[in-house]
């Protein structure tokens, strides 16, 4: 099936194809710059929101709360883009036109259905905590949430919606005015001594209603509605996004399962922390990796519909140089700086688990390389390849947290998390040798069908079609 290509990709005719490679790399680039800008505004008002209610706000247990109010719209963000905005990310680019429109009307349904869902939830909870349930102090933030969630949902899936077509400048619109609006309002609230958890959250629902509708003008005539679409879009989505759910899943538990094994194995609640400080040195690759990351899963789509195999296949490498490049900066920088950081953060005690810290980092490079891999089994519709590489390395990860933690706690816990990032990078990379082959394989088959079929027989196929 062709892809509908903008202006700005198409290529003379008349180009070699060294030229259409070059000029796409040299797009894909810019599209790295743009992302980079757009994550750090993201991360930068996030980590400004949460310092402003530590120092400023009305009670010390506000910051608390807003984290856990903060934590269910990230599960929720997770579930649509497991179920919602992934599937169309891979499929979209697949489709012509008039499909494309009707599929991206179908998207924006499901995403009202599912913030509708979200808000029932929250009431729920918020109930459940007025009547006793839970903490008492959390029922205003859940009947707040229930208000605000779908307007901070539909800032999220403009911004996806916008990296899924590449459209970057949008994004980075989308996210500053989104951020400019909430730091604003969280200014205001701290200067007049009425900044907390509630009024936090009302000031991120203004900023995601105003840049989501003026989002939603943006792209009126980019969506169709048909109820037809719709079901189906149901179907396609939970067949392809129930593999990536799972691979979240699997994932969050290998990153929160290490301090508790320590607990278990080691007895030692002080590795617990010692491991999360470790853990959160790490962290702040985030801004630079997500960003980067958040625009390999359409590359690789756009590549994969463009020309199949033989098209990704150039994309993933590039991907694979650009991330392994980028990690690797940012694992010499820890290897210099590792100690000074544990220091400056946690204290001269943490000093002692750098080498825990270090292996850590050198697990970081091959959970991003991975992260490059998945993308590309995703957008040759394999998202189930993608699952079984991380429950790969959950078991590695496990298995050898059983062996080591007991005797080295902290960093048998560090040896753990790489052998997990390794068996799982080297399932992927075995995966998509062999997936690509196959691929590769078939399309040369199908080229030699094609040229050995008579006039007749090609015309009933491309009728077919």
């Amino acid at each position: 099936m062709q892809t509908q290509l903008t202006s700005s990709e198409r290529q003379p005719a008349c180009a070699t194809r060294g030229q259409r490679l070059r000029a796409v790399w040299l797009r894909m680039d810019r599209h790295s710059l743009l992302s980079l800008l757009d994550q750090a505004v993201v991360s930068g008002t996030n980590f400004a929101t949460s310092v402003m209610l530590k120092r400023c706000g009305s009670t010390k247990d506000e910051l608390g709360l807003y984290t856990l109010a903060f934590s269910l719209v990230l599960l929720t963000v997770s579930l649509m883009d497991a179920l919602v905005t992934m599937p169309y990310t891979i499929f979209a680019p697949r489709m012509k036109r008039r499909e494309r429109q009707k599929y991206a009307g179908s998207v924006t349904v499901l995403y009202l259905l599912l913030g509708g869902l979200a808000m029932i939830g929250l009431m729920l909870g918020a109930i459940a905590t007025g009547l006793g349930w839970g903490p008492a102090e959390l029922s205003p933030v859940l009947w707040t949430m229930s208000g605000v969630i779908s307007l901070l949902l539909l800032r999220e899936f403009a911004r996806r919606m916008s990296l899924a077509h590449l459209e970057l400048p949008v994004a980075v619109a989308v996210d500053c005015g989104s951020s400019a609006v909430q730091m604003l309002g969280i200014l205001l609230l701290a200067w007049y001594g009425t900044l907390n958890a509630v009024t936090a959250l009302l000031v991120m629902g203004a900023g995601g209603a105003v840049v989501g509708l003026a989002w939603l003008y943006h792209s009126r005539r980019a969506a169709a509605f048909c109820r037809i679409s719709i079901r189906h879009s149901l179907v396609r989505g939970w067949n392809f996004g129930r593999w990536v759910l799972a691979s979240h899943v699997t994932s969050v538990v290998l990153l929160y399962a290490m301090p508790w094994l320590l607990v278990l194995f080691a007895r030692d609640k002080e590795a617990a922390s010692a491991l999360a400080a470790c853990a959160t040195v790490l962290q702040l690759s985030n801004p630079f990796v997500i960003g980067l990351g958040n625009v390999l899963a359409p590359r690789s789509a756009r590549a994969f519909a463009a020309g199949g195999q033989r098209e990704l296949n150039p994309v993933v490498i590039k991907n694979l140089k650009l991330m392994g490049v980028s990690t690797l900066l940012f694992c010499g920088a820890v290897a210099i700086g590792g100690s000074l950081a544990l220091r400056v953060l946690f204290g001269a005690d943490m000093v002692a688990h750098n080498a825990a810290l270090q292996v850590m980092t050198l697990g970081l490079l091959f959970t991003v390389l991975g992260s490059v891999l998945d993308q590309g089994l995703r957008a040759m519709g394999r998202p189930d390849a993608a699952f079984l590489s991380n429950f790969v390395a959950l078991i590695a990860a496990l298995v050898a947290a059983a062996l080591m933690m007991p005797r080295w706690h902290v960093f048998g816990a560090a040896c753990s998390v790489l052998s997990g990032n390794v068996a799982g990078a080297s399932f992927r990379c075995w995966a998509y040798i062999r997936l690509s082959r196959e691929g590769l394989a078939g399309a040369c088959a199908t080229a030699a069908q094609a040229s050995f079929a008579t006039p007749a027989q090609t015309a009933v196929a491309t009728e077919s079609i």
